[in-house]
Order: C-alpha cells, then structure tokens, then sequence
C-alpha cells in the first residue's frame, strides 16, 4: 500500500498531495492497478478530513492517474503517467514508423483535376466567405449520399461537417458532455478519444470485452453502479484489438443502451475499408446515434473533412461547438472532398488501398506467423499478443532504440486493470511496401528475442 512521506506545504494540500501521486506514479513508486488508501486512511496520515482526501483524489484523476471502483476502493490507472495523444509531437519521427495507422498516402488519386474544377468555378469566391457552421448544404448533401453507401439513410439537415474525425469526438465531448459526466468506452480504446475526454475533463470508465467486443452484462452493470452518459464505440473495426462484432452481440448492445438511455458514439473511421457497410451500432440505432464518417483514412487526408451524422436538435449544438472554435470548416476542403465523392475518384481510391492493405496483411501474417495476433484483411493495424518475457511497454522502448514505432497495450488502456500485453502495429504508417517488410521482419527480431 502507497504511504506518502511528505508534500509541498505551500501549496493547497490537494494540489501537493495530488503532485506527489504524479512524481510517484512517473517514478515507479506506483504501479498500475495499484490500491491506494481508504479516504479514512490517507485522512488520517496527512492529519485531513475525508473530504480533502476525496478533493485529491479527485484531482489526481483529472489528470488521469487514478480511478475509483465503486465497492472496491480507488486504484492508479493502467495508462497513469501515458500521454494519451494519438501524436505525441514532443517525440522525433522514428524512420520506421509503426505507430500510427497512416492512410497511405502513395495511394491517393491526384486531386489536380478536381482542385482546378474547384478554382475555375465562378462560385469559388463564395467558397471563400464565411460560411454555416454546419457546412453548406451542397456539401452536407454529398455526405448524406456518401453515408448511404453505409447502409445509413441521413437527410442533409443531420448532417455536421467537421475538420477531420478527431475534431469530431472533441467537438462531441465538448459541446454535449459537462466536466466530471462519465463516458462508457471498451477497455482498450482509441487514444484519440482518450485525449479528447480528458481534454474536456470526462470520466472514461472501460467495459471489458472478449473476442466479439464489448460485453454487454459488464456494460449494464456499469451503467447500474454509476450515471453514463453516453457510449464510445470503434464502429466496424475495433481500435486496436480488430475485433469484428457479430450481429448477436450488437442486438444485446443495443437493447442495454435503450435501457439507460446512453448516448451512442460511433467512430467508424476504419470501416472505409470494410466490406460489410452495415455492420456498426448505428444501423440498429438510426435515431439515437451520433455516427463520424472520416474520410482521412480513405483519401486526402490533408483536406481534415469528416461527416458526422446526428439527431437534428445534436447536430445543431455540434455545429454550435465548430462555430465557438473554428467557426466553419474551410469549404474549400469540403467542395473538393464532395466533389471526390460525387465523381466516384474516392470510391476508386478506397478500393486501390483495400487491396494494397490486404497485401501488407498477407506480408505480417507470414512475417508472425509464429506469433498469437489479430489481424484483419481490410484493416490497416495488427494487434500483436507478446511472448510471456516482453511487456508492451519495454518492447515499444526497445523498438524505438532500433528505429522503429509501435504502440503499447498500455496506451489504449482505460481503467484500472493492466491491459493484456501486446502492441499494436500499424501496416500503413509507412509508404514504402520494402521498407515496410524490413520494418517487421526487424520487429519479429526482436519480439522473438533474436537481437
């Protein structure tokens, strides 16, 4: 058990004491899953009342070093001391980067012609003044068409267009959700919805899963012990463990999120690859879902244009939260995206890099193939299970000496339970299929400890 030996007395005691579980958990003197005092006890040791305790502790998980368990006690989270940022721009580019799920750019089509349509129409200085903070309705109209190939019916008014899908969960969280609200999310989870709850001040609490998902008793129990507010879900490929979910599981899904009145959050960036349109929550839920259609991943990633589908009274206060930061997505981005859509050049691009992500799949299969992983045709990361001498952790520092970038386990977890020991490794991070192979081979190295 933790034992606190002294603070910063110049500070407000919730602060310093808060500061001290930061030093201790980023030192080592306090592990993930670890107990921490009874409010009672740490009362106690620093002469407080129970509710100073309850202020630190409640600081400390603002900063995302702790988690309480109700009828358990309050323990240090699996991720404490990890940046949860899905970029960490205070980290030099690695040559080898297997960290984040690029979206192989070699592949994009050349988007001159549809630039210079864009310049040469007599429209373009309309393009060019503030505009809806919705998106106009042209374009919110090319989204709704975009998203039926989804399996999704959506009218143009539901429709908000937004700077990218990471964007979207922040205007989400920010614009729908109050500091302190509780989102429920899998226990391995999306670090970019992990930054955007914290960045906001939400409460993210991890439901288990097993190979189908999420389960749907744990996330009913949950929902039972505290106030949930709304559902974060990784649409039809799960991030980062690839599971698929069967039709059984997300009819039991669905019929827990009517019971508690849960706000669903669907993240269906990935799914631009899948080749089942309408395997998401969303498609059982039409009505009481806030669905993000990125298009990054698909193509032109630096046009930042992703549709989010919404109920029309969400739509609105979405579009309010894009006006508060941003006002409007710049509509010249969206004119070219929508034109990419309406002319069938994103659907060609989708199809050129499902096949060359099947490839790089078939080249990690034969690569690990005496390794335990998860890894999908159409999708464009492996979860790869360690051998019982690597932590996810060590391995991710070791790999970084050797040039390389993967994800640890510990970066997706949420909650207080160490996550299984794996990493994720992204097959699209890097343009070149050769180097990509040497990447792994030199991966499969050093995870088999042959280095």
């Amino acid at each position: 058990m933790w034992k606190i030996n002294a603070f910063d007395m110049s500070k407000p005691i919730y602060l310093a004491v808060a500061d001290v579980i930061e030093n201790d958990v980023l030192a080592g003197n306090l592990r993930s899953g670890e107990r921490m005092p009874t409010h009672r006890k740490l009362a106690d040791t620093i002469g407080v009342t129970p509710g100073t305790v309850n202020r630190i502790y409640q600081e400390a998980a603002r900063r995302g070093l702790l988690t309480a368990v109700v009828g358990r006690g309050t323990f240090v989270t699996a991720d404490a001391g990890r940046k949860s940022s899905i970029m960490d721009v205070t980290k030099e580019e690695l040559a080898w980067d297997m960290g984040i799920a690029r979206p192989l750019t070699v592949a994009d089509p050349d988007l001159w012609p549809v630039i210079r349509k864009t310049l040469n129409k007599r429209r373009l200085l309309d393009l060019m003044r503030y505009s809806d903070p919705q998106g106009l309705p042209e374009h919110r109209a090319a989204g709704a068409d975009w998203l039926t190939r989804f399996g999704l019916k959506v009218p143009p008014q539901n429709i908000v267009i937004t700077a990218g899908a990471q964007n979207a969960l922040f205007l989400i969280c920010n614009s729908l959700l109050k500091a302190g609200e509780r989102v429920a999310t899998d226990n391995l989870t999306f670090t970019g919805m992990k930054a955007a709850a914290q960045r906001n001040g939400l409460r993210l609490e991890g439901v288990p899963m097993d190979s189908a998902g999420m389960l749907p008793d744990e996330l009913d129990a949950l929902c039972r012990r505290h106030t949930i507010k709304a559902l974060y879900v990784s649409g039809r490929i799960q991030s980062p463990t690839n599971c698929e979910m069967p039709f059984t599981r997300r009819q039991e899904l669905r019929e827990v999120i009517r019971k508690h009145g849960l706000q669903l959050v669907e993240n269906d960036s990935y799914g631009l690859l899948s080749r089942a349109p309408d395997r998401h929550l969303t498609a059982l839920l039409p009505d009481e879902s806030i669905y993000i259609a990125g298009l990054s991943k698909g193509f032109a990633a630096g046009l930042r244009v992703a549709y989010v589908a919404a109920p029309p009274g969400i739509a609105r206060k979405i579009a309010q939260g894009v006006a508060d930061t941003m006002l409007f997505v710049p509509t010249v981005n969206a004119e070219i995206a929508s034109e990419c859509l309406r002319s069938g050049l994103a659907e060609a691009a989708i199809l050129t890099k499902r096949d060359m992500v099947a490839r790089r799949v078939a080249m990690f299969r034969k690569i690990f193939e005496n390794h335990v992983f998860e890894c999908l045709d159409e999708c464009m990361f492996a979860w790869l299970k360690l051998p019982p001498f690597w932590k996810g952790l060590d391995l991710e520092t070791e790999a970084a000496k050797r040039n390389m970038r993967v994800m640890s386990s510990v970066r997706f977890a949420v909650g207080p339970t160490p996550p299984v020991e794996a990493v994720r490794v992204s097959l699209a991070g890097m343009s070149s299929a050769v180097d990509l192979r040497k990447a792994l081979t030199s991966l499969e190295r050093l995870v088999s400890k042959l280095v």
